[in-house]
């Protein structure tokens, strides 16, 4: 089942196939599984289902290279001893609307790679969990935007991670930058703003280690880019279903 509609039986399947690689170039292909899959339909253990997501690169002669990425779910049967697709269904996540900034900002790649430098002594920062290091990455009034609300000035932001790190150990800590950052404000390159995604791992005494990830944005400022107001968010965990309570592949 294709965004396209349906095609029946193997050759019909293969023909698709050979049509589309005369076209176009696939690589860097990752199908992926949520972790209650896959579930057994029946007693025999011969049939089941299973969904996740999918991405991967494609490019034509005329276009590309381009990431697209969706979900996927699919019936499987045992045929001798190997899973066959019995149904494959698959869709392509719509790419995000293009925005102004999208359509105008190309960033200089020296500047962004000055950001990227800035960020990993922030990220750094934070996997040594040194209070102290995070809160020198910020202006002497910068500002902190939680999901617990905001933080203000250097000392305040310092006293905040210290507080964390007594509780919570973090680990792993990521934080890739959008295409399109940084934007630069003015004309001397000394203020900026940028936005992105992050991703970290979290263990307290009585917890995880679990991960955590979400979103952000910042605006720096002065000669070294430190910090003027840096927010996050977290990205909502999904909700849990009556499968993945009961599945037994997700114990």
């Amino acid at each position: 089942m294709t965004d396209q509609g349906p095609i029946y039986g193997r050759e019909a399947i293969e023909k698709h196939h050979v049509d589309d690689f005369q076209k176009v170039h696939f690589s860097n292909w990752l199908t992926t599984y949520d972790e209650y899959s896959p579930h057994i339909i029946g007693t025999a253990g011969n049939e089941m289902w299973e969904n996740g997501t999918w991405s991967g690169t494609i490019q034509g002669q005329n276009f590309g290279p381009i990431q697209i990425k969706g979900y996927h779910s699919s019936i499987a049967v045992r045929e001798g001893g190997i899973w066959k697709k019995r149904m494959l269904t698959w869709n392509v996540t719509p790419a995000p609307a293009a925005t102004l900034s999208q359509q105008t900002n190309t960033p200089d790649p020296k500047l962004r790679q000055r950001l990227i430098t800035r960020i990993k002594a922030h990220t750094d920062a934070l996997d040594k969990n040194d209070a102290a290091a995070v809160a020198a990455n910020f202006t002497e009034d910068g500002i902190l935007v939680t999901p617990g609300g905001a933080i203000f000035g250097r000392e305040a932001i310092e006293k905040y991670y210290t507080d964390v790190f007594k509780q919570i150990q973090l680990s792993n800590n990521l934080a890739p930058v959008d295409d399109d950052s940084p934007h630069i404000i003015g004309t001397d390159a000394k203020e900026m703003w940028a936005t992105g995604k992050y991703s970290a791992t979290a263990k307290g005494q009585n917890f995880g280690p679990v991960e955590a990830k979400g979103y952000w944005s910042v605006i720096r400022e002065g000669d070294d880019w430190k910090i003027r107001m840096l927010t996050w968010n977290e990205a909502p965990k999904p909700a849990a279903t009556p499968s993945a309570a009961t599945n037994p592949s997700s114990q």
